[in-house]
């Protein structure tokens, strides 16, 4: 059994079937009956989807589970792999190729298990909206404050339709460097961060990042001061992600240098 889970063969199916999972939620995600439920499961925290909303739409809840299903197997193989094939071979023939290549995947796993973590720790509110000098209030006693607005394009353009907005809001025609909203962030009635986000540019104080996603013109009003959508999101991870996604590209360029026009690449 453990021959066949740390296969080649093994792991090409279960690649394959991955591939094949996730173009399956592609178009579920084109459905205009599923496409809100996917976005609610991307604005929120897994652990609380699965608890509060999953049940609402059970084609995206059986999706979900298979993907995990797969995903799990995926690591299953990999362990395996590693154990039973990069492991003996380093035993057996020890090299700075081998040695490279076990790293790769041990950073692998790290990286996944990463993932299955952000999805249970911490905190997510997504389109959270906020007109100007609106205080919005979270749990744990944090709220976010909106100060000032600074939008220098066309505000006539957020009262389209959402498709005519996209086709604004392009490189060419979009200022997102000059567009951008002023924030104050407290703790307890305390401010602890303030500053300017843009839409490329969260406001970031430890582990929380506020991030500016959209400008819209509330409906019934005629304010000339454009409010913001933006993403409140707590992850304590998200240090570490980014410390082993660099050691896994690292440890994979060092390993494609140590191969590159080799005639022996085994490992």
């Amino acid at each position: 059994m453990q021959k066949f889970l740390s296969s080649m063969k093994f792991a090409f199916w279960l690649i394959l079937s991955f591939a094949f999972w996730l173009l399956l939620g592609v178009f579920i995600a084109l459905s205009d009956a599923y496409y809100p439920a996917i976005k609610d499961m991307g604005n929120s925290l897994i652990v609380d989807w699965l608890l509060n909303q999953s049940t609402q739409k059970p084609l995206l809840l059986i999706w979900f589970i298979g993907l995990d299903i797969i995903g799990f197997l995926l690591a299953i193989s990999l362990l395996f792999c590693t154990k039973n094939t990069l492991l003996k071979h380093i035993k057996k023939q020890a090299s700075l190729k081998s040695y490279t290549l076990f790293l790769i995947h041990v950073l692998f796993i790290i990286i996944m298990g990463l993932h299955v973590a952000s999805m249970v720790f911490g905190f997510k509110y997504s389109d959270v909206s906020l007109s100007l000098n609106e205080t919005y209030n979270f749990q744990n006693g944090y709220s976010l404050n909106l100060s000032k607005v600074n939008y220098m394009d066309d505000i006539n353009v957020l009262k389209l339709k959402y498709s005519e907005i996209r086709e604004h809001h392009t490189i060419n025609k979009f200022h997102y460097k000059e567009n951008s909203a002023y924030l104050k962030l407290y703790k307890d009635s305390n401010v602890i961060k303030e500053g300017e986000v843009h839409m490329l540019s969260p406001l970031v104080y430890g582990s929380i990042r506020v991030t500016l996603t959209n400008f819209y013109i509330p409906k019934n009003t005629e304010s000339k001061t454009p409010s913001i959508k933006v993403v409140f999101m707590k992850n304590y991870l998200a240090l570490y992600f980014f410390i082993f996604y660099a050691l896994e590209i690292l440890a994979i360029f060092f390993y494609i240098v140590l191969t590159w026009n080799k005639k022996n690449t085994d490992y």
